[in-house]
């Protein structure tokens, strides 16, 4: 029986007998795996992750407005809409904004240091920092943030978000799934721009013009399946991240769900790609 006229790549003869078939079809069974058979591996691993749905889970609850009362309180018997377009449309939303991209965190012994450098006197200090835990425990990272902009988004956030003492940053155990990623859902919840927030999910050198999915997808493809492969990770990263703490708002929802049916559309190129290993007959 035949085999793919590829087999030449493989450094095969073709067989001419079906004996000869079998005995060829055994030594390419136990050839080491060539670096595209692993691409195709990687790939399909990946296609497999992606296989996985993303949407907004049914059973988030909703943002708890004593919490935000609690961290905020010239907004009391306001709704989150409100409150979220009063926050959005002050200078408050922009002086926390600067505060937190001053914000520098230094580790002393026995204390964690927070300083702003170079801000104006205007920025808002960070009044939390997140204290990111591994698997196993181990700090991954230590993230500042307002609690405001997070309880206005997030509705399973630690109880301690909602209460800070004034000149004093309050420090949040945090246990999440992929601790390297939240720190793209915090600095949406600051700005609320979609097209920031998919920069962010598939980082890509664009240019000024917003480029389509589908350019986005052929620009993906380009990269290597092990690159690939990470940006796919760190996407469903935020996706876990999103559901843990209780991401209700929908445009984020929709940016996710767009980035990933970029990234699904970006592997369909790369499979395409790849010249797939002969199969004995």
């Amino acid at each position: 029986m035949a085999v793919s006229s590829d087999i030449s790549a493989f450094g095969l003869r073709r067989p001419t007998t079906a004996r000869h078939s079998r005995r060829h079809a055994t030594l390419l069974s136990r050839r080491p795996i060539s670096s595209c058979a692993q691409s195709i591996a990687t790939t399909q691993r990946s296609v497999s992750l992606l296989a996985r749905d993303i949407k907004k889970p049914a059973c988030l609850q909703p943002i708890d407005l004593t919490a935000i009362e609690s961290a905020a309180p010239q907004f009391k018997g306001l709704d989150v809409a409100t409150i979220t377009n009063m926050w959005a449309s002050s200078e408050t939303q922009s002086r926390m904004i600067e505060g937190l991209s001053k914000s520098s965190v230094t580790l002393c012994t026995g204390s964690v240091k927070l300083e702003l450098r170079d801000a104006t006197a205007s920025a808002i200090p960070p009044t939390h920092l997140l204290s990111l835990r591994n698997g196993d425990g181990s700090i991954a990272s230590l993230l500042p943030c307002h609690s405001l902009p997070l309880l206005l988004t997030c509705a399973s956030l630690p109880p301690a978000m909602a209460s800070s003492s004034s000149g004093t940053l309050s420090v949040i155990d945090l246990n999440l799934p992929s601790p390297s990623t939240l720190h793209i859902i915090r600095d949406y919840a600051y700005t609320r721009c979609r097209r920031s927030l998919l920069a962010a999910l598939l980082p890509m050198n664009t240019g000024r013009v917003p480029p389509t999915p589908e350019a986005m997808a052929a620009s993906l493809a380009a990269l290597s399946v092990l690159e690939l492969s990470a940006r796919s990770k760190a996407v469903y990263g935020v996706y876990l991240n999103a559901c843990r703490i209780g991401m209700v708002d929908e445009e984020f929802w929709k940016s996710l769900r767009l980035s990933w049916s970029i990234l699904l559309m970006a592997f369909a190129r790369k499979n395409a790609r790849i010249p797939q290993r002969p199969h004995a007959c």
